[in-house]
């Protein structure tokens, strides 16, 4: 995948397209990151009923979102970053 981009962007730098690479790709290489698109629902629907109904959890993750490296970001900012 990575090669076909780069050789595009070898031929031409101002890329018009890459939708022919992707789509070629997309059958086998990217099943999991459709997967993990597709449950996103359910994602957020576990987070909820796990920080309303799990103390323990919504503690533990408060300190974890309150960590330097999260800089204060929800836990859902980083479910939904592959998405972005």
């Amino acid at each position: 995948f990575f090669t076909e981009l780069e050789a595009r962007h070898q031929n031409n730098i101002f890329i018009e397209d890459i939708s022919d690479i992707v789509e070629k790709h997309t059958a086998s290489t990217f099943d999991p990151y459709v997967k993990y698109c597709t449950n996103e629902v359910y994602q957020q629907r576990t987070l909820q009923k796990l920080l309303a109904t799990n103390p323990s959890f919504k503690e533990v993750l408060s300190r974890i979102e309150s960590h330097e490296d999260c800089r204060n970001l929800p836990m859902i900012s980083f479910l939904i970053l592959p998405m972005q």
